[in-house]
């Protein structure tokens, strides 16, 4: 069966939508991928579907490809002297990279773990006493312990990944994370490589399926209480999408954005400080870890 980039967009009406009206490049298939709601492993697999069918069309494809497959590997089968940091009840945290000083920064963090495998990780978030709920997020931190006790220079790191674990289907998954280039450069992959990995297109603009005065609903699994607001809409003179979400609060309701919108009061707007997202990109926060199109849709009765 061929690789269908809409089949992995959540919300039936966004996916669509997108398929009648929107055909994304290689590139852009890519994004949709890497930031979707999926565990990494899935992600992966997309990945080299994409991969297999697009022959070639963007050259630097297949070096991404693999990269993200040694940092799959290297998450579940890292070096001898990799711990695993945990930190529970903040999203987060500030570590004095020149000292390294690991004692005070678990001061200030609070509730932290260590493991030494990705196995004893995983039993830990399986144990019975821990009752994880929809949208809690563990952060970790893979360090590497030889490394510590010896200063470093500035810019250096000791912490080559760091990603995210979240409730998926019952079990705690990971569908995010993040790398140190300097860390991958010293372990032999290519600056032109992790250029072209870090560059992936964000930017690309696309239509949704909700015009302007329509109300709808945001909820991504890390919000406790839905963002409820008014669209607005437009597209430019080059053919680019504006997408905005006005959203309500305790003063202003859905009518009362309306009616600011229908005026252009956008002074009174600013000056009220009504909140305003920007939901014209594949990326719905700035890093990547959440789908614009897979948490947005139309409100019930609009």
């Amino acid at each position: 069966m061929a690789f269908d980039i809409y089949n992995l967009i959540r919300l039936a009406e966004v996916k669509n939508y997108l398929r009648e009206n929107k055909k994304f490049t290689v590139l852009e298939q890519e994004t949709i991928i890497r930031s979707s709601y999926y565990p990494i492993e899935e992600k992966l697999k997309y990945l080299k579907q994409l991969l297999k069918e697009t022959d070639n069309v963007d050259p630097h494809l297949q070096e991404r490809v693999e990269l993200y497959e040694y940092i799959v590997n290297f998450i579940h089968y890292p070096r001898e002297d990799a711990i695993y940091m945990v930190v529970l009840g903040i999203s987060g945290y500030d570590v004095d990279f020149k000292d390294n000083n690991y004692e005070l920064s678990e001061q200030l963090m609070g509730d932290t773990h260590y493991f030494k495998s990705y196995e004893r990780l995983m039993e830990y978030c399986s144990e019975d006493n821990i009752k994880w709920r929809a949208g809690d997020k563990i952060c970790v931190d893979i360090v590497l312990s030889a490394e510590l006790g010896r200063r470093y220079e500035k810019g250096e790191l000791v912490q080559p990944i760091w990603f995210n674990l979240s409730l998926m289907d019952g079990k705690m998954r990971i569908y995010h994370f993040e790398i140190d280039d300097k860390w991958f450069l010293k372990q032999g992959w290519s600056k032109e490589c992790l250029y072209h990995y870090n560059t992936w297109d964000t930017s690309f603009r696309s239509t949704l399926p909700f015009e302007t005065g329509n109300r709808v609903r945001l909820q991504t699994p890390a919000m406790k209480k839905a963002l409820m607001g008014i669209v607005e809409s437009s597209k430019d003179f080059y053919g680019s999408w504006y997408n905005f979400l006005w959203c309500e609060d305790e003063n202003y309701g859905a009518e009362d954005i309306r009616k600011l919108i229908e005026n252009r009061s956008y002074g009174e707007i600013q000056k009220q400080k009504i909140k305003m997202l920007d939901i014209s990109f594949p990326q719905l926060d700035v890093l990547g870890e959440y789908l614009t199109y897979d948490w947005i849709e139309r409100a019930e009765g609009d």
